[in-house]
């Protein structure tokens, strides 16, 4: 049964005040599930009042936690940051800590869920350090959902959860099980250590676990969960975890100037990454126990933003020659609470006043920050405005949080193609035509004003036959079989 309007906005206070999670009114339904899972026989507004009652450490806390939390990752996902850690974090940290003999590196994935992110960054310093053994090495992964954290400690994987690894990894550091499992290598495992935390609390930095003098800090797709008054308190509290000169990696979808004020955006192989760069009259912040003198600053290059090659015209006038307005990156229909401002800001757009459309989808997205359809939106009048950032964030933005809407891949590997980048392109394209292998083609995608799914996949297949006529580029060297 779902919950009253009194109980839903209870839980919600009870999310908000405990773990900084912001859950607006289109989420409904996820607190309803989770609720009656969390107390299963009993009417959910009982179990909403008990929960006011719980301390956020109780067992009931956590299998509410449990459901509420977005757990999907796989190993290496996002390969531009794991480029830029591969290519120019880490071989900077190396060289500087080999010269000064201070042979110890420490890294963080904050919001690990079930630990693929962390083992990521386990192989690949397998790879990076041949003196491996030499080095005191810190990986710590924490989370707030404790099932998640068991999973972890496992470490084992469907072959889903390396869908994305080069199978020369798949076979050097995974051996099978006698189910359809893959378990990772004991001794990367072993190199791995898993906590619980609030990233919201105030018991880090601390040191349990031990969340001190940390080099790398990668804390993505989990400050967008986040209240805006959670938000501003993680990343302070992160940059209070971070060695002088530390690197923070977000999601882009969490790329905020006015979030990260105290950090400088260093742009690295097509990601940007936030560096602690104080003043030099800081005072520097002590790293862990034992742990060597920091780099100095005077070493870290100059940061700069991104400036990403030309994004086309608007997706409509761009592909296949389609007709303007045939389709335009737009999603699905927009949420319950954005609904006024999402029409405005469409019917804005189609006035030709773009800057009151972009304010207006901005608008829509401070109330709501997952409506997909604020987010396809904005991408589309970023377009119109030739800011190039923002349209492919956007996209990125809606692609995360409804990885199965093949109007925001087709439109993200559409502008991908167009840049120049056509290995990149050929990912979002492929997914467009599999999440429609099941669409019957006459089925009209949503957003796409009319058009078919059988055309979408025409359409996303010739842009296939495009991206095919160059030679794709593989940018990750060291995961290549040696």
């Amino acid at each position: 049964m779902p919950l009253s309007p009194e109980s839903s906005a209870l839980v919600r206070s009870v999310m908000a005040r405990h773990f900084g999670l912001d859950f607006p009114e289109s989420r409904t339904p996820d607190l309803d599930r989770a609720v009656e899972r969390t107390f299963p026989g009993i009417p959910g507004d009982s179990g909403a009042a008990r929960l006011a009652t719980l301390p956020p450490n109780s067992q009931e806390m956590n299998e509410l936690v449990r459901w509420l939390t977005v757990g999907e990752t796989y190993f290496f996902r996002d390969e531009a940051s794991f480029n830029a850690l591969e290519f120019d974090v880490l071989p900077q940290l190396i060289a500087e800590r080999r010269a000064t003999g201070d042979m110890h590196l420490r890294l963080w994935s904050a919001g690990c869920s079930t630990g693929e992110e962390a083992y990521s960054f386990a192989i690949l310093l397998d790879r990076l350090l041949p003196d491996v053994e030499r080095w005191d090495l810190t990986i710590l992964a924490t989370d707030l959902n404790p099932y998640a954290l068991a999973a972890a400690r496992r470490g084992r994987y469907r072959p889903w959860a390396l869908r994305d690894t080069p199978p020369w990894i798949q076979l050097t550091y995974f051996h099978r099980t006698g189910s359809d499992e893959l378990e990772l290598d004991a001794r990367i495992r072993s190199r791995v250590t898993f906590g619980q935390l609030n990233l919201v609390s105030s018991a880090y930095p601390g040191a349990s676990p031990d969340t001190r003098g940390m080099d790398v800090i990668f804390c993505r797709n989990v400050l967008m969960y986040f209240t805006r008054q959670a938000q501003a308190a993680s990343v302070e509290r992160l940059r209070r975890c971070l060695v002088p000169g530390g690197w923070l990696a977000t999601s882009p979808a969490e790329a905020s100037s006015e979030l990260f004020t105290t950090f400088r955006p260093v742009s690295l192989t097509d990601a940007i990454f936030y560096r602690d760069l104080p003043e030099p009259t800081d005072r520097a912040r002590p790293g862990p126990e034992g742990a060597g003198p920091p780099a100095a600053p005077s070493a870290i290059p100059s940061p700069t933003l991104a400036q990403p090659a030309s994004i086309p015209e608007r997706l409509a006038a761009r592909v296949d020659s389609q007709p303007k307005g045939e389709l335009s990156a737009l999603g699905s229909p927009p949420t319950e609470v954005g609904e006024d401002l999402v029409a405005a800001a469409r019917h804005a757009a189609d006035q030709g006043d773009l800057a009151l459309a972009k304010t207006r989808c901005e608008a829509a997205l401070a109330r709501d920050p997952l409506s997909l359809d604020a987010h396809l939106l904005l991408a589309d009048v970023c377009l119109e405005c030739g800011d190039q950032i923002g349209a492919r964030t956007s996209l990125q933005r809606a692609i995360f949080l409804e990885p199965r809407s093949a109007t925001a891949h087709f439109a993200l590997g559409s502008l991908l193609l167009r840049e120049g980048s056509r290995a990149e392109a050929r990912r979002p394209l492929e997914a467009a035509i599999r999440i429609l292998e099941s669409e019957p083609i006459s089925a009209i995608v949503p957003g796409t004003e009319g058009l078919t799914a059988g055309r979408i996949t025409e359409l996303a297949s010739a842009l296939l036959d495009v991206s095919a006529d160059s030679p794709a580029t593989d940018k990750t060297m060291s995961r290549k079989a040696s």
